[in-house]
This record gives C-alpha cells, structure tokens and sequence, in this order.
C-alpha cells in the first residue's frame, strides 16, 4: 500500500502512526512493503522541510519505505529511501546522486511511453494514474504488458472493493490516500480495512 503525504497538512500527522500500527497488526505483510510518500511543492516551506524530516525518521522507524516527491539533493540530505520524479531524463544524475541502494521512481501519470522511459533510464518503480480517479485497467495491463517486471503503484480514490481488482491485475502498490484520509472510522480502521481487502493477493 501507499499513501501520499503533504507537510503542511497537519491533520494527516496521526496517519503514519495508525498505519504503523495496523499494518504490525496484519502479520501477514512483511515489514517495508508498505510507502509513504511525501510531496514537498514548489518554494516548500522551511517548516514543511522540517516537518518531512521528521515524516521520513518517523515512517522508517515505523517500517515504512519512505519516498520523496522533490529534488535528488533534498532526498540525501533528509537520508529519505528514495525519490520520486516527474522526468526520465532526470534519473540517472538522481542514481548519480543517491547512489545504488536508493529507490528510484518515475511519475507515469497515464503514458506507457512514460514507462518504457523509466525502463530505460533505470527506474526501480512507475506511478501511474493522477490520484484524482481510479486509472483505466487498460492502464495497466498495457504497462505490464510492456514491461511485465516493472514494480507498479496505482495511484487514485481506492476503497477495499476497488483496490483487489487493480492488485489481482499487477500492480505491487494501490494508493491508500484517499480512503485512509476519509474514512470516517479512523485512519487505523481504514488501514485494515484496505489490507483485509488486499490481503489474498498481498
């Protein structure tokens, strides 16, 4: 599972804790397959640097991967797992940067082309969908077709009746965000709830 987490919204500070949490209580997930990400913005604020900063120590005492949507530079400097890019021409000076061991991934969006790229340039992981809806299944059996290795993670509104679909068709990650922000039962119900719900195919 992933989910994705802004800085400066603080309401989502008790997630990484109660997905922590939930997920040591499903003994059937290994530790560090789950992702949080962390999207610092454009002109990010010092207190949102901070705030990551103590996001990625928290997540990886947790057992979480933890991912940055920013800059290479800011990655190694907050010791973060790995990065998340927007352009495939930008991951080799990323690898260049973080070294071998460091998760390197690409932002797909809705383009298979975008995946072929990543490939190519040595990306550990592709993205794909926009977050705003669930991505088209043709979305990604097109990516595995193509690329029938490439770790995947789905990103969109998933709810534990949407999420065992796009898992039974590949994809490695389905995006927790949404159903785990809204979930009027808590973030640790909503976390469960998910991998109770993906939990044959995890």
């Amino acid at each position: 599972m992933r989910i994705n987490h802004n800085p400066d919204m603080d309401e989502w500070t008790p997630v990484i804790g109660a997905l922590s949490t939930a997920i040591k209580h499903r003994s059937g997930y290994k530790r560090n397959m789950h992702v949080l990400e962390i999207t610092l913005d454009d002109g990010f604020s010092r207190d949102a640097m901070e705030k990551a900063a103590a996001f990625v120590q928290v997540a990886q005492m947790s057992g979480l991967v933890s991912i940055l949507k920013t800059t290479p530079q800011i990655v190694k400097d907050l010791d973060a797992d790995g990065v998340l890019l927007d352009d495939a021409s930008a991951i080799p000076d990323a690898r260049a940067i973080l070294g071998d061991d460091a998760i390197i991934g690409l932002a797909c969006a809705e383009s298979i082309d975008m995946v072929n790229d990543a490939v190519k340039n040595g990306a550990d992981y592709v993205t794909l969908g926009t977050g705003a809806s669930l991505p088209a299944p043709s979305l990604l059996e097109g990516a595995l077709r193509e690329q029938s290795d490439m770790v995947v993670a789905v990103i969109g509104a998933f709810t534990p009746e949407s999420a065992p679909f796009y898992a039974q068709g590949g994809a490695s990650f389905v995006d927790g965000t949404y159903y785990i922000g809204s979930y009027d039962k808590g973030p640790m119900q909503a976390a469960v709830n998910l991998l109770h719900a993906i939990k044959p195919v995890g």
